[in-house]
């Protein structure tokens, strides 16, 4: 009685859990998938996906050169944790996913499998390239002006000049005029 409940426990979490879940091979067969994991890559169900994707390394990773750095990884770790990774969707537009992975003994004499999970991280992963070019653009704009601009602490630190302002007090780059000028008010 206690092996059933703890089955049942198992088969609701697997089915209901909020991220992604798959059980595969190394040669890239899916053995079985949650619905989240099958809703993330655009499928109606485990079902229609285990029967679609014949090999995930084709139809599922963008690059399959990543499948195998996870791979190589779990043989000789046992483990691959938190790798982001692009995911081909269904209909063939892509997402990021956060795949963590663990080696497993398979069913019934199968060998060793692969048993994880993937979470979806596309906004996060647009977030971040979003900072990177606003950050990009910014440091541009401030490298490029002719104006003199700077950074400061409330009590008159220099934290930041861009070249503009060094060479018109005398410095050849920032981090000498950094260095020399410890007060801006004096």
């Amino acid at each position: 009685m206690a092996r059933e409940t703890d089955e049942l426990g198992y088969r609701t979490l697997f089915d209901s859990v909020g991220v992604g879940v798959f059980h595969s091979t190394p040669e890239g067969r899916l053995i079985r998938v949650n619905p989240k994991f099958a809703s993330m890559l655009g499928f109606d169900s485990p079902a229609a996906m285990l029967s679609a994707v014949a090999d995930i390394r084709t139809q599922v990773y963008v690059d399959p050169a990543a499948r195998e750095a996870v791979i190589a990884k779990l043989t000789a770790e046992g483990r691959a944790e938190g790798g982001i990774i692009q995911l081909r969707r269904r209909d063939g537009t892509t997402i990021w996913g956060s795949v963590s992975s663990v080696v497993v003994a398979g069913p019934s004499g199968m060998g060793q499998t692969f048993l994880g999970t993937v979470i979806d991280v596309t906004d996060l992963v647009a977030a971040r390239e979003t900072l990177r070019l606003t950050e990009e653009s910014y440091r541009s704009i401030v490298e490029n002006a002719a104006e003199g601009i700077y950074q400061s602490s409330p009590d008159g630190r220099q934290l930041r000049a861009n070249v503009a302002l060094a060479r018109l007090n005398g410095y050849e780059t920032e981090a000498e005029m950094l260095a020399a000028v410890r007060d801006i008010a004096s």
